[in-house]
């Protein structure tokens, strides 16, 4: 089967070889839409199905850095089944197309099962710790639009910050230092630094004493985890 001398407005692979000065190599193909579109899922499906249930932390963390691109600080643990979503390589890598990159600093612990959505950027900061099952969001779909547009907002977690298992965070919110996020609840605002929040939605219900932030999630974890 021939290939079409057009994909979408661009020559396709024949045309431009013939073309090419000789001795001089043919331009790449462009690629359409759909292609992309089909990378990017095929990428998500080795990262959420795959990957992340490889009972290593080196192949893991080596393919969130290496053909993700999300920056993982020193020490920085993800554990199995965590889901990563993404509209695709450059989002993460580059902050593509909304100018939003996503990173985790040092030390922070990342529980099984988690649900870290990156594609309206993801800033965790260092020795942060989610409990299993955590889900932070950052994009969500516009109720008032006839199209169900979908809309970004950026998450910002700072440092030695604690949420607690099944807990959500939703589009927008920033969480200060050392704050406590109560298990099963859902953050739909900001939380100030060394607030204790709980509930759904998320109230606060205690404060955090600031000397109980002297230290650093680097002890060891499990082998296969």
């Amino acid at each position: 089967m021939t290939e079409p001398s057009q994909v979408s407005g661009c020559e396709g692979r024949g045309a431009a070889a013939e073309d090419a000065a000789p001795g001089v190599a043919a331009p790449e193909r462009y690629h359409p839409p759909m292609a992309r579109f089909v990378a990017a899922q095929g990428l998500a499906y080795l990262t959420n199905h795959v990957v992340n249930r490889i009972p290593s932390f080196t192949i893991r963390h080596l393919w969130y850095r290496r053909v993700l691109g999300l920056p993982l600080g020193r020490g920085a643990r993800i554990q199995m089944g965590t889901r990563i979503w993404f509209h695709g390589r450059t989002q993460i890598r580059a902050g593509r197309p909304y100018g939003i990159s996503s990173s985790i600093g040092a030390g922070t612990r990342i529980g099984r099962d988690c649900t870290l959505d990156t594609r309206g950027g993801l800033s965790i900061g260092r020795h942060v710790s989610l409990s299993p099952e955590v889900a932070i969001l950052t994009a969500d779909h516009d109720h008032r639009s006839s199209g169900f547009r979908i809309q970004h907002a950026s998450v910002v977690i700072e440092d030695l910050v604690w949420i607690g298992m099944r807990a959500m965070v939703l589009p927008g919110v920033q969480i200060g230092k050392g704050a406590v996020i109560a298990a099963g609840c859902v953050v739909t605002r900001d939380v100030p630094p060394l607030t204790v929040v709980g509930g759904v939605p998320a109230k606060v219900i205690g404060q955090r004493d600031p000397a109980a932030l002297e230290y650093e999630l680097y002890e060891p974890v499990p082998l296969f985890e």
